[in-house]
């Protein structure tokens, strides 16, 4: 099962005409509309192993979105390569704090992982500890918080992945400087005018969805599947997942008494095709309510323009 949700957007009022309003999306999920001047970044775009290909410029005036993972990719490559060589240390609590820290920090970086895993100059026990980690680790980085390296959406059409380093973008907001920077913002991406709810028929509140590119979620929509949480921690069956969507604004719960929303080993049609969240137990039963929250702060209610589920129907012969 995956949701899609469009969080509501605030608006602010472009006071210099030779710079362009963007959305911009902080880390703690809150939204507005500033001014952004027409500056250059620059990418540096990686091999999954780490090796660096190539640096080039990006004019900000040609992107249409751009997503920041919260550490530059090339520094998180040199962490984890520090963690790695942990792995072989004498101590054997220091190659144990080595081993929980890939679990906690490697989402996205499997290939990585891969490498040296496949390496000759690898001790047995150390290549032991990656496969172990390897087989826990989720595939992909499913929220730019997560996020393994920056990623660039291009108004000419498709997308680059890579480094932008430390920048800081010098923006106004409400005619005061707001300098944009990694640490707090996650994404900016092409302010779009307002467009009219999608109609339905007469009478229908629900409407099919066939695609989660279905233009009725817009460019901001984020997917929520149920592999990994918010902040990339692996997901297994039976995990209890009330709160563990809190940084995307997201909380859950079921009618079932003395019971939680658990990830289920159910492969739901989706575009995840992977787990699913269901009543623990008992299992199928009882009414699994949504909640939403600003992301991060689960005691601020928050509202949502438009949420999309993959649901499998629970019939009496049978779940479909």
């Amino acid at each position: 099962m995956s949701v899609a949700l469009l969080l509501l957007v605030g608006l602010a009022c472009a006071e210099n005409p030779a710079a362009e309003v963007r959305l911009v999306t902080l880390r703690d999920g809150s939204r507005f509309q500033t001014t952004v001047p027409p500056v250059t970044l620059e990418m540096a775009e990686s091999s999954p192993v780490g090796a660096e290909i190539v640096r080039s410029p990006l004019p900000v005036g040609g992107i249409a979105r751009a997503e920041f993972s919260l550490t530059p990719g090339q520094e998180k490559f040199a962490t984890i390569l520090r963690a790695m060589a942990g792995l072989d240390a004498e101590a054997f609590d220091e190659r144990e704090r080595a081993t929980v820290w890939l679990l906690r920090n490697t989402t996205g970086f499997r290939p990585l992982l891969s490498h040296r895993a496949a390496g000759a100059d690898l001790a047995p026990e150390s290549r032991w500890r990656l496969w172990s980690v390897l087989g826990r680790i989720p595939d992909a980085a499913l929220a730019a918080n997560g996020r393994p390296f920056d990623r660039v959406y291009l108004d000419e059409g498709g997308t680059r992945d890579g480094d932008l380093g430390d920048w800081e973008i010098p923006a106004t907001f409400r005619g005061a400087a707001l300098p944009l920077t990694r640490a707090t913002v996650a994404s900016i991406s092409r302010a779009v005018a307002a467009t009219a709810t999608p109609t339905t028929p007469a009478g229908e509140t629900i409407r099919r969805l066939a695609s989660p590119d279905d233009a009725a979620f817009g460019n901001e929509a984020r997917t929520l599947a149920f592999e990994s949480d918010s902040e990339g921690r692996a997901l297994e069956v039976g995990n209890n997942i009330a709160t563990r969507f809190v940084g995307d604004g997201v909380a859950f719960s079921t009618s079932a008494p003395d019971s939680f929303v658990s990830v289920n080993l159910y492969e739901v049609s989706g575009p995840s095709r992977g787990l699913s969240a269901a009543t623990h137990d008992p299992l199928y039963e009882g009414v699994v309510t949504i909640r939403f929250w600003m992301p991060g702060n689960p005691g601020v209610p928050a509202g949502v323009q438009g949420v999309g589920l993959w649901l499998a129907v629970v019939r009496e012969k049978g779940t479909k």
